[in-house]
């Protein structure tokens, strides 16, 4: 085997690996890139009951075990250390106190400055998804791979509102401008979404994503456009059993990553592996952990203050010479621009002002250590 033999052998069981280790049965909309537009057309299930069918046989645990199927979600989320997800009791909304949760809500309520507390509330706080089961149907807008296929997709709360909004709007609109509302995902009567994928920032965006008012009707139909009940049924079937996609809440783990973020030692994982995990990352540059503003950076409008007025005179006194004027305006310009002189002393007060908030979470954070 010469080498470019074994770097297409790596590659080839390194993608193997890794498609592997995702669930073939769960939809993730593909990063896009700029300028491009990705659609995708399906229409929501309802949850499974204890008891009801299911790809893997029969329903153990329902999402919805006492609300029959009336919750069509199952809400999930967690806190990312080093690409492992650990769930949080306080989205499963469980009794027990998320360490790392509380530790993030009680630095937010020690700052009114925005800034820090997106950034607190980013890196400590866990965010929530909503799992659900839908149906591709035979449509274009879908790969051949997934047409006619029950998948489930864990969908952030940007499509959850879309969902949320048809739910409780009772306006059905005019002939002419048909709107979608109430129920979209009975079985007989349900409407197709169609999810558009625009790329904003660094991130999909899902914004223009909307339910398609004309699509209304049965999951499965015959010919003359009556539901087709065993049709339906053939497709409830293939609904995946959600709570055993996710992990179970481990307090154990999530105390340990705790203190190990307060002592910006989280790694998240198996510890055995030796590297050094996003969550350490992340902590070293959370206000409060932090190291703060750099000594240059607090350093810098002090020594802007003294140093500019002087130039300033220079320029002013050899103002009889109109070339030697414009030649030292044009040089002390691009000097004054990187020396960050007065406009930008105007951008760094905040951050002045700033350091004596972050060292205030920092002593907070001090004496809840002690």
């Amino acid at each position: 085997m010469n080498r470019n033999e074994m770097l297409n052998k790596v590659r080839q069981r390194t993608a193997e690996r890794i498609k592997n280790r995702r669930d073939p049965d769960e939809f993730r909309p593909p990063k896009v890139q700029d300028d491009q537009t990705l659609e995708f057309v399906f229409k929501v299930l309802p949850s499974l009951c204890k008891g009801d069918k299911c790809k893997t046989g029969i329903c153990e645990q329902g999402v919805a075990d006492e609300a029959e199927g009336l919750i069509w979600w199952y809400e999930n989320g967690g806190h990312f250390i080093q690409n492992d997800k650990l769930e949080c009791p306080r989205i499963h909304q469980l009794p027990d106190e998320c360490p790392i949760c509380k530790e993030g809500f009680d630095l937010m309520a020690e700052s009114d400055e925005k800034e820090y507390r997106r950034k607190i509330a980013r890196l400590w706080l866990s965010k929530s998804y909503y799992a659900i089961n839908i149906y591709f149907p035979d449509d274009k807008r879908n790969p051949e791979s997934m047409r006619g296929k029950v998948m489930w997709y864990n969908m952030p709360k940007q499509v959850w509102d879309k969902m949320d909004s048809c739910l409780n709007n009772d306006d059905p609109g005019t002939e002419d401008d048909k709107k979608a509302y109430g129920v979209f995902f009975h079985p007989e009567e349900c409407y197709l979404f169609k999810l558009v994928v625009k790329k904003q920032g660094e991130y999909n965006n899902y914004e223009e994503s909307v339910f398609l008012p004309a699509s209304l009707g049965p999951l499965a139909k015959k010919d003359d456009g009556t539901p087709d009940k065993a049709g339906i049924e053939a497709i409830l079937a293939q609904r995946h059993d959600l709570r055993r996609k996710f992990k179970s809440v481990n307090m154990a783990k999530l105390h340990e990553v705790h203190a190990k973020m307060m002592n910006k030692e989280a790694t998240g994982g198996d510890a055995s592996d030796g590297g050094e995990s996003d969550a350490q990352e992340d902590v070293e540059n959370i206000p409060g952990v932090t190291k703060g503003v750099s000594t240059a950076t607090k350093s810098e409008p002090k020594t802007e203050t003294k140093t500019e007025p002087k130039k300033e005179e220079k320029a002013d006194e050899k103002t009889d010479k109109k070339t030697e004027t414009k030649t030292e305006t044009k040089t002390e310009t691009k000097t004054e621009t990187k020396a960050e002189p007065a406009k930008t002393e105007e951008k760094a007060e905040p951050a002045a002002e700033g350091d004596e908030e972050l060292d205030a979470l920092l002593q907070s954070i001090k004496s809840k250590k002690k």
